[in-house]
């Protein structure tokens, strides 16, 4: 079960008929068949977007969080996330992970990895780049 959090305290989304817009940008939510209203703490658009349908994942499609050395901050190699769903927008289609929702890259079953628009011939060319990037910044 999803909550959102409102000036009312935590409501189950299941509970919501509507989300408005106020003129702050921020949502209301229309519940109990109309009769309640409660401000959120979130953005409208943040709201419409958390509360669209979701479906479960057949892709086999995983994300990929790096690791990286402690000492030297080095990228020494990644976790594969299982994603276990995706949540349908305005936007398209956005992955649910099955941890925190925290990925560096998106690996296909082809094996290419997507970075921020960028593809890579599999995940050993994305850790390469993902070193050199993180040399670049570190002005090594």
């Amino acid at each position: 079960m999803q909550f959102i959090e409102t000036e009312r305290g935590l409501l189950s989304v299941a509970d919501i008929n509507e989300i408005r817009r106020l003129e702050s940008g921020y949502g209301e939510a229309i519940f109990n068949k109309g009769n309640n209203r409660a401000q959120t703490h979130d953005k409208y658009q943040d709201l419409v977007e958390f509360m669209g349908p979701v479906i479960a994942d057949t892709t086999g499609i995983f994300g990929l969080m790096t690791t990286h050395d402690s000492e030297t901050d080095e990228v020494v190699g990644c976790s594969r996330i299982p994603i276990v769903a995706w949540r349908l927008t305005a936007v398209g289609a956005r992955p649910i992970f099955a941890d925190n929702n925290n990925h560096d890259a998106i690996l296909y079953p082809s094996g290419e990895v997507e970075c921020h628009f960028n593809f890579y011939n599999g995940v050993e060319e994305f850790l390469e780049q993902m070193e050199e990037n993180r040399k670049r910044k570190s002005g090594q």
